[in-house]
């Protein structure tokens, strides 16, 4: 995790994330899983539609009157306030998970998303960059892990390593001396 990003100035607001009311695994298997299963024979009519987001209520809310879509009381976000980029990259994702079309072995898709859901990740980044916090990956970093061990081999695990080491002491440790990986 990081602080700070170039389009809020370096500075900080947390209190944008106030509004969030669920994870986003919750959302993705819970709130999206619903809605989708609900509304997607009739928002994929026409999947190239510019505009099938903006047009879906229930995700964006009626903004004409109240931002209460999900996207509003899952994560605090009001369709209304973001800006043209921002919308456009969601109503992407929206098409794509929503409409199909979305292959996570697909470069470009796997570069934006990282294999999970699209709509769930673009709504996750925008809300990320709007109360300046960064993440470096979907799922770990490369940043050295502490290791601490008792018993038998401990010295070997005593300190900070990266985490592709801590597999070789273990190997080491088992009395394997083969470079990691081994083929079996």
């Amino acid at each position: 995790m990081t602080v700070g990003h170039a389009t809020t100035g370096y500075l900080a607001y947390y209190d944008r994330l106030m509004g969030q009311t669920n994870s986003f695994e919750y959302f993705d298997t819970k709130s999206w899983k619903d809605h989708k299963d609900t509304y997607s024979s009739t928002a994929c009519t026409n999947p190239t539609q510019p505009d099938n987001l903006a047009n879906d209520a229930v995700m964006v809310g009626d903004l004409v009157d109240e931002p209460e879509g999900l996207i509003w009381t899952v994560f605090g976000l009001d369709y209304s306030k973001l800006n043209d980029y921002q919308k456009a990259k969601l109503e992407d994702a929206y098409d794509k998970s929503m409409c199909g079309g979305y292959n996570p072995k697909d470069y470009e898709n796997n570069l934006l998303y990282g294999g999970y859901n699209p709509i769930t990740v673009t709504i996750t980044h925008i809300l990320n960059e709007w109360a300046s916090v960064g993440w470096t990956s979907y799922s770990h970093t490369g940043v050295p892990v502490p290791v601490m061990a008792q018993g038998w081999e401990a010295w070997r695990f005593a300190g900070f390593y990266d985490n592709t080491d801590i597999a070789k002491r273990l190997a080491k440790a088992m009395n394997v001396w083969e470079d990691l990986p081994i083929e079996k």
